[in-house]
C-alpha cells in the first residue's frame, strides 16, 4: 500500500491506520507491505474541549483543540490579569503557551486587586526608608510584589527581606553589574518567584 485517501470526522483527529480493531501496537508506515488479506481500522481521537472561566464581564465560548497557542487579552477595571490556571483555587502554576492539551479542560481566570500590587523601580528602592545598607525590607503582605528594572541603571548587589506573607515576586528586567543575576531573598514564608526580561 503506498497511500490511503485522506479521511476527516468532525471533532476528531485522525490517529492511524492499525491492524486490529483494538488499536493496539503502532500504526502501520506507508508504504506498507501486505502478504495476505488484511482489514486497517481507522482509529480517531476525540479532540479535547477546552472551556474559560473569566471571572470578568467578557465571556468567552468553549473550543476543541489538542494545542492552544494563544488566549485572547483580557481587561477587568481595577484588576491586573495574573494568568490562565488549571484550578479554581489558583493553587497550581499559570498555563505557559503554547500549551498541549490531552484531556477535557476548564481554565480558570486570575484577577489581582490592583490595591494588593507594589512596583518597586530602582529610585523607589533608593529612596526607601526600607532600603539600608543592601536590604531592602518588605513590611506588607501584598498578591504581587513587582521590580522593574531599565537598561540604563542596575544593582551591584541587593537583598530582599520579606517580614510578612507574600505570594509573588516578579523581576522584571532587573539586572546586577557584578556576575549575580538575582537578588538574594529572605522569607519567612513559601513564595513564587518569576523572571522577565
Amino acid at each position: 500500500i503506498e497511500s490511503i485517501q485522506e479521511l476527516s470526522k468532525a471533532e476528531y483527529k485522525f490517529g492511524g491506520w492499525y491492524t486490529n480493531v483494538s488499536f493496539e501496537g503502532d500504526a502501520i508506515r506507508l508504504p506498507y507491505e501486505v502478504k495476505g488479506d488484511i482489514t486497517l481500522y481507522a482509529k480517531w481521537i476525540e479532540i479535547p474541549t477546552v472551556t474559560f472561566v473569566t471571572n470578568c464581564d467578557t465571556k468567552m465560548d468553549s473550543y476543541r483543540t489538542d494545542k492552544i497557542e494563544s488566549i485572547q487579552e483580557l481587561t477587568k477595571e481595577g484588576f491586573e490579569f495574573d494568568g490562565w490556571y488549571t484550578s479554581e483555587s489558583f493553587e497550581d502554576t499559570p498555563i505557559s503557551f503554547p500549551y498541549i492539551v490531552t484531556q477535557p479542560i476548564t481554565l480558570y481566570a486570575k484577577w489581582i486587586d490592583k490595591t494588593n500590587i507594589k512596583t518597586f523601580g530602582f529610585s523607589e528602592i533608593k529612596d526607601s526608608s526600607d532600603y539600608v545598607n543592601g536590604v531592602l525590607t518588605i513590611n506588607h503582605t501584598y498578591e504581587k510584589v513587582i521590580f522593574q528594572g531599565n537598561a540604563s541603571e542596575t544593582f551591584s548587589d541587593l537583598c530582599i527581606k520579606i517580614s510578612k506573607p507574600n505570594k509573588k515576586i516578579v523581576f522584571d528586567n532587573f539586572s546586577f553589574t557584578s556576575s549575580r543575576t538575582s537578588p538574594l531573598i529572605e522569607s519567612a514564608s513559601d513564595i513564587a518567584i518569576e523572571y522577565k526580561g
